[in-house]
């Protein structure tokens, strides 16, 4: 006989893998229009930027939502890149530097609106950002990547 717990948990029936997460904040927050998990490691967030001022630019929306998350629920990983040599020995990071062995992993959720520059100004929207509130951030120190963000910036013409 087969017998069922009293309790089972109801979401792993439509998936709980990162596929299903942006349709399940869609359905949440009921926006409707495209949507997209990406997940291409470290560069999922800037490749979302450009999915998302592309289907400002293909007007298949007025407005893109962008969000980027790197959460650690597993201790797992932190156990195997460990025993693998490739998490920092003295918990300091030092990106690009000889005195540097390894690194340290971090966690964050961001996440920026994007208009059309005319839609923005139209609604009163003149622009607004706010980078690098972490003194530790070793993404601050790496020159290219501000670049590389406002490149991906100024070219739908969107506000940064």
């Amino acid at each position: 006989d087969h017998q069922r717990p009293c309790t089972l948990p109801k979401y792993p029936v439509t998936g709980t893998g990162n596929a299903i997460l942006s349709n399940r904040i869609s359905y949440f927050y009921n926006l409707h229009g495209p949507r997209v998990t990406v997940d291409t490691a470290c560069s999922s967030s800037l490749v979302c930027f450009h999915l998302g001022n592309r289907s400002l630019q293909d007007k298949e929306a007025d407005i893109s939502i962008v969000v980027g998350s790197s959460l650690h629920f597993d201790p797992n990983i932190f156990i195997t890149m460990t025993d693998l040599g490739m998490l920092s020995t003295d918990g300091r990071c030092r990106a690009f530097d000889e005195k540097g062995f390894g690194y340290v992993r971090g966690e964050g959720i961001c996440g920026v609106v994007l208009k059309r520059r005319s839609d923005a100004y139209l609604s009163g929207c003149d622009g607004s950002s706010a980078e690098w509130h972490s003194s530790s951030s070793p993404a601050r120190h790496e020159p290219s990547f501000p670049q590389r963000a406002s490149q991906a910036a100024a070219k739908p013409g969107v506000l940064p």
